[in-house]
């Protein structure tokens, strides 16, 4: 989830941005149509959660090949390129949890502007600082 403080990523470039929003309108995209084409909210969830756990499966893929590829010849390239790869991971996951939420705490999430997709600082689910 997104940091209390307000702290933004440092690390985050304006490459990193523009990968991250188009993730976000993209599940926005995608939300959007299966709610419209089906009345049935555990119908809508389980669907819209199976496109995220497979989007997550397939960065995390990404993450490990990359890393164990390019860390020995181009570090700090490869340290950008998972520093990414993460973001999009958080922001994956985050849509995930924000499917547990009732529309009370959403939009609380969204009134705090506690998305990692505008460039939050973010904390792993073991309590690691990623960011």
């Amino acid at each position: 989830m997104a940091r209390r403080q307000s702290d933004l990523d440092p690390r985050r470039d304006d490459e990193m941005a523009q990968a991250e929003h188009a993730l976000w309108n993209e599940l926005a995209a995608i939300h959007i149509n299966f709610c419209s084409n089906n009345t049935d909210k555990v119908v809508v969830r389980n669907a819209y959660e199976k496109v995220i756990l497979d989007r997550i499966a397939v960065l995390q893929q990404l993450a490990a090949c990359g890393t164990r590829k390019t860390n020995l010849l181009m570090p700090v390239v490869a340290d950008h390129r998972l520093h990414t790869l993460r973001r999009q991971l958080a922001i994956l996951h985050q849509e995930l949890e924000l499917l547990t939420l009732d529309d009370a705490q959403a939009r609380a999430v969204g009134e705090d502007g506690a998305f990692i997709a505008v460039g939050r600082s973010y904390v792993g689910f073991l309590g690691h600082i990623y960011t």
